[in-house]
């Protein structure tokens, strides 16, 4: 599935890394700092698409962080948290991320007229880092 929108995205002061966790069933329709710029409607229909694999991978933009996102839903009955940690792109031809029959969530960093990498355990001033390959 393609997209424009997010469907996950870290805010600048949170490590590429981290453990992050957000309820997607959310009527407020705020965001988290593990969903910055995310979509507002449908969010329920469309996580429990990915939740129940209908799609392979996903690939969206409007990001200045591009990343892969490693979902993991919440085992709960609602279905309405999505656990996910992310990892840089230009390191994953060297990782061996056991996605577990899981839709990978890919984020490129298109969005505006920089895109760049949000780094793992860098200060924010440093992780920012234009990549012209994303």
């Amino acid at each position: 599935m393609f997209t424009h929108f997010t469907l996950v995205s870290y805010s600048p002061e949170v490590e590429l890394g981290t453990e992050g966790s957000f309820k997607y069933d959310n009527n407020l329709k705020i965001y988290s700092k593990y969903d910055q710029g995310s979509f507002k409607e449908n969010r329920k229909h469309l996580y429990h698409c990915i939740h129940d694999r209908e799609f392979k991978i996903t690939l969206s933009g409007h990001s200045h962080r591009a990343a892969l996102y490693e979902p993991n839903f919440d085992a709960g009955w609602l279905r309405d948290t999505l656990n996910t940690v992310g990892h840089e792109i230009a390191h994953t031809h060297d990782m061996n991320i056991p996605f577990y029959g899981r839709t990978p969530i890919v984020v490129s960093g298109c969005g505006g007229p920089i895109g760049v990498q949000n780094h793992y355990a860098a200060p924010k001033a440093i992780a920012w880092k234009s990549q012209d390959h994303l």
